[in-house]
C-alpha cells in the first residue's frame, strides 16, 4: 500500500499537470450586485492578448448572497435574495495585437438556500449579520421605492438571457516583465429589464490594463492594474437615475511559488451608478475584495476560483462566490 501511494504521488509530481505553468492574470469578477451587475461594468482582463490565431474559451459562474436594507424620508429599499450569472467567453487573437470576443451570459434570480451558511459564517468570525438573522431565510425581494413608486420590484423567481457583450482589445506593449492592453466593450439590451436580467441600455466601455512581472528566488509576482469609464443611456432600470458616465479601477496581486498555482488579492471598485438617492445601495461608490487563485490544469486549461466580499458596505454583494475555467485552442 505505501508503495503504491509512493508510486502515485512519484507519477503526479512527474504529470503534465504539475509541470504546467499557470498564467498569471486579473481575477474575472465584478460586482453582482442586483443593480450593478446590469450596467455593464467590465472586469480588468488580461494584459497579455493572446496571438494571431489563438482562440480562448472560457466559462464563468458568479454566485452572489444579497442582504441589504436602506430607507429615509423618501425611500425604501429591500435587497434579499441570491442571484446567479453563468458566463460562455469566446475570444481570438488577430495580427497587429488585435484580439475580438464576444461574452453571453445567463442569470437567475432565486430564493436560494446560502442563508444560514452565512449567518453561521458571520458568527465564527464574530462578523455583525447586518440584520440576517431577523429576516426569514432564503425569499427573494429585490424591491427599491422612492416617493412612494416602487421603482424596482422582483419577487418571482426567473432565468434567462442577461445582455450579450462583445469585445474589443489591442496589444499596446508587451515584454518578459511587463504588458498593458486597451480594452473596449459594447453591451446589447437583450436582457429583459423588467425581470432585472438587463439594463435596457447599450453600454460602451472603455479601459486599460497593465501586468508588471517580477521573478525572486524562480517565484513569480505580479502586479496588475487598470481602469476606464462606462458610458451609457438612461436604459430602463432606474432610467431617470442613471448615471452617463461611471469610473472603473482595479488593483491585484498574484504570487506563484510553484508553477501550477496562483493566489491572488483584488481590489475592484466603480464610481456611483446611479443618482438622485440618500441610499448607499443606489447613489455611493462601490469597492469589493476577492481572495483566491488559479490552478493550471495542464498547458491550456486554467481554473480560477475566489470568494468576493463588500469592503464597501452595501455596494456589493455581502459575499460572491466565483468560479471560471478557460482552454486555450
Amino acid at each position: 500500500m505505501k508503495r503504491s501511494l509512493v508510486t502515485l504521488l512519484l507519477l503526479l509530481c512527474c504529470s503534465p499537470l504539475w509541470a504546467a505553468e499557470v498564467e498569471l492574470r486579473p481575477l474575472q469578477v465584478s460586482n453582482q450586485a442586483p443593480l450593478a451587475a446590469l450596467c455593464g461594468i467590465p472586469t480588468l482582463d488580461r494584459a497579455r492578448l493572446l496571438a494571431e490565431g489563438s482562440f480562448e474559451l472560457g466559462f464563468r459562474w458568479d454566485l452572489a448572497s444579497n442582504y441589504t436594507t436602506g430607507s429615509n424620508l423618501r425611500e425604501q429599499l429591500i435587497f434579499d435574495g441570491e442571484s446567479s450569472r453563468l458566463e460562455l467567453r469566446v475570444d481570438r487573437g488577430f495580427d497587429n495585437g488585435w484580439e475580438a470576443g464576444m461574452e453571453i451570459p445567463v442569470i437567475a434570480h432565486r430564493q436560494g438556500n446560502l442563508d444560514s451558511f452565512i449567518e453561521g459564517w458571520h458568527d465564527f468570525f464574530g462578523l455583525s449579520q447586518g440584520g440576517r438573522d431577523t429576516t426569514a431565510n432564503d425569499q427573494l425581494n429585490y424591491s427599491y421605492q422612492q416617493g412612494g413608486n416602487s421603482r424596482v420590484l422582483l419577487k418571482d423567481e426567473t432565468t434567462g438571457l442577461g445582455d450579450v457583450r462583445l469585445l474589443l482589445s489591442r496589444q499596446l506593449s508587451v515584454a518578459d516583465d511587463s504588458a498593458v492592453a486597451l480594452h473596449a466593450s459594447l453591451e446589447l439590451p437583450t436582457g429583459d429589464a423588467d425581470k432585472l436580467l438587463g439594463s435596457g441600455s447599450f453600454d460602451l466601455a472603455v479601459w486599460i490594463s497593465g501586468e508588471h512581472l517580477w521573478r525572486p528566488a524562480e517565484q513569480r509576482l505580479a502586479l496588475h492594474w487598470g481602469g476606464g469609464l462606462l458610458a451609457s443611456d438612461s436604459g430602463d432600470v432606474l432610467s431617470s437615475q442613471r448615471r452617463p458616465l461611471v469610473g472603473t479601477a482595479t488593483l491585484g496581486l498574484a504570487w506563484s511559488a510553484w508553477p501550477m498555482l496562483a493566489l491572488q488579492l483584488q481590489l475592484d471598485a466603480n464610481s456611483s451608478l446611479f443618482e438622485d438617492s440618500g441610499l448607499r445601495q443606489i447613489d455611493e461608490a462601490a469597492a469589493q475584495l476577492a481572495i483566491g487563485g488559479a490552478l493550471a490544469l495542464g498547458e491550456q486549461t486554467r481554473l480560477e476560483l475566489a470568494v468576493v466580499e463588500d469592503v464597501a458596505v452595501d455596494t456589493a454583494p455581502d459575499v460572491t462566490f466565483h468560479l471560471a475555467l478557460s482552454h486555450r485552442f
